[in-house]
């Protein structure tokens, strides 16, 4: 990570809904997706969470939401106390973890 830009970081949470797709969600920002298998509905939630933070960047909406939901901005090297387990990958109920660092200038 670039010293000098701002990150948050946020949680994408998937797991299997049904034989053909799992769902995808990101709890801080409320944003969610799916796809046919996890990689995909992965992919597929980074996409949603990026046009989401671009919206409500041209809305004028970022520090609001930001403030109303608890996201603090991080710089690299800077120490973090996840609200997570950013090592577990796969917790007991099947779904996936997947912690993300989103850039934000």
């Amino acid at each position: 990570m670039d010293s000098s830009k701002k990150y948050i970081f946020i949680r994408h949470i998937i797991k299997k809904e049904a034989k053909c797709c799992y769902s995808a969600c990101c709890p801080e920002l409320d944003v969610c997706s799916q796809g046919k298998t996890v990689e995909e509905a992965n992919e597929n939630l980074k996409e949603a969470v990026t046009l989401y933070l671009e919206t409500m960047d041209e809305l004028g909406q970022r520090e609001k939401i930001f403030k109303k939901r608890n996201i603090v901005f991080h710089k690299k090297g800077e120490k973090v106390n996840f609200p997570f387990d950013v090592n577990s990958s796969r917790d007991i109920t099947g779904k996936y973890y997947y912690p993300q660092a989103i850039h934000c200038s």
